[in-house]
C-alpha cells in the first residue's frame, strides 16, 4: 500500500476510489499491522506531549518559570517531568486522537459537495402489478404516484448534484424545487430533467418512445447522447415524445389532462376531433388504432368516461359517434356502420 495514499485518507482528502482502497487494505492483515504499528506511534508522540507540558506543575511560581526562559543554561533535555496531575489514561488519549482523525477522514469522505459514485448508492425499488397504484413522497419532498405495472428504483441518500431516479412504467410526479439540484428522471438512455413542477412520464410504449405531459411547471427531455442545455423545453400542457430508437424528440401543445386521468379513472374529451382521440387512445392505452373511413375524420366526440377499462372506452365512443369499433388484442379499427 502506498502510504502516502494512507495519510491523504486519514488527512480527508482522499477521492472516494482511493478511500475505498485504503479501507479495504485495512480489512487485511498488513493493513492491520500497519495500523498497529502507527498506534504505537502516536501513543508515544501523545506521551511525549503531555510529557512536556508537565514541565510546567502547578507547583512552578511564575518566578520560576521567567527564570527558565531567560536563562539559555537551561534546555528542555535538562529537565525532569513531573507527575501529569490527570484521571485520563494516556492510551485513551492517544486513541482519541486515531480516532478522530479517522473519524474526520470518514466525515469529509460522505459529506463533501462530491457526488456519491453510483458504486457506493443503495436503492430503493417500488413496483405495481395489475389494476395497482403506490404513492408515496421522497426524502426531498417530492410526490410519485406510480401507475399499474411500473418499477421505479430511488436512491437511500441523493447526490449532492443531482436527485436522480430510474422509472420503468408510467408515474406521476410534483417535485419539489431544488435549483441546486435538478431532478432526474432515467429509462433505457432517456432523460427528463426538472428542478420544480408536475408532469407524468411513460416509458413503456408499443411504438417505442417515451411520453412526457406537463401540467405545471416546465421540464427537459433529452438523451445521453445529447447534451442537457440542447435538451427540448416543455412547458405547461405540452407533450414530449422521445423515441428510443433514433434519439429525436417530437413536441405537441394540447391539454394533458387525459394524460395524468389515469390516477382518477377518468377519460374526458370536450369536441374533440376524432382523428386526436384516437391518437390519445394509442399513447394512453399503448394500442394501435385503424380509421378506415374517411368520413370518420370530421366527427368531433364529448364525453366522460369514468370507468377507465378500454374496452368500455371503446364502446361508449362508438355509441356516443354512432360508428363501429372492432379490437383484435391490442389492434383496433373504426368504421362507420353498414
Amino acid at each position: 500500500m502506498n502510504e502516502h495514499l494512507v495519510e491523504k485518507f486519514l488527512a480527508g482528502t482522499a477521492t472516494a476510489e482511493e478511500a475505498e482502497t485504503v479501507l479495504d487494505w485495512f480489512g487485511t492483515e498488513e493493513g492491520q499491522k500497519w495500523l498497529a504499528g502507527r498506534f504505537d506511534q502516536d501513543v508515544q508522540e501523545t506521551f511525549r506531549n503531555r510529557d512536556d507540558l508537565s514541565l510546567l506543575s502547578p507547583e512552578t511560581t511564575r518566578a520560576e518559570r521567567d527564570n527558565h526562559s531567560e536563562n539559555p543554561m537551561f534546555s528542555m533535555e535538562s529537565r525532569q517531568p513531573l507527575p501529569f496531575r490527570s484521571s485520563t489514561p494516556n492510551w485513551v488519549v492517544a486513541a482519541a486522537v486515531i480516532l478522530l482523525a479517522a473519524a474526520l477522514s470518514l466525515v469529509h469522505f460522505f459529506y463533501t459537495d462530491q457526488a456519491v459514485p453510483d458504486d457506493f448508492q443503495t436503492f430503493i425499488t417500488y413496483s405495481t402489478m395489475d389494476d395497482e397504484h403506490r404513492m408515496f413522497t421522497l426524502t426531498d419532498g417530492t410526490r410519485v404516484r406510480l401507475n399499474e405495472n411500473s418499477t421505479i428504483e430511488i436512491p437511500e441518500s441523493w447526490s449532492s448534484e443531482h436527485r436522480k431516479v430510474t422509472l420503468q412504467g408510467e408515474a406521476f410526479f410534483e417535485v419539489t424545487a431544488d435549483s441546486l439540484r435538478p431532478f432526474i428522471i432515467q429509462s433505457e438512455g432517456a432523460y427528463v430533467h426538472v428542478l420544480g413542477t408536475a408532469f407524468n412520464v411513460k416509458t413503456t410504449t408499443r411504438s417505442g418512445e417515451m411520453i412526457v405531459a406537463v401540467s405545471e411547471g416546465r421540464v427537459s427531455l433529452g438523451s445521453s447522447e445529447t447534451l442537457p442545455e440542447d435538451f427540448t423545453v416543455l412547458d405547461k400542457n405540452m407533450l414530449g415524445l422521445l423515441n428510443y430508437t433514433t434519439r429525436e424528440v417530437v413536441t405537441e401543445t394540447a391539454d394533458v389532462t387525459n394524460y395524468i386521468n389515469w390516477m382518477h379513472g377518468r377519460v374526458v374529451y370536450h369536441s374533440v376531433p376524432f382523428a386526436e382521440v384516437v391518437r390519445q387512445l394509442g399513447r394512453i392505452y399503448d394500442i394501435q388504432n385503424e380509421i378506415a373511413d374517411e368520413e370518420l375524420h370530421e366527427l368531433k366526440l364529448t364525453a366522460d368516461f369514468s370507468e377507465r377499462s378500454l374496452n368500455n372506452v371503446l364502446e361508449t365512443i362508438a355509441h356516443s359517434l354512432d360508428i363501429e369499433v372492432r379490437r383484435d388484442e391490442d389492434r383496433v379499427t373504426w368504421k362507420t356502420i353498414e
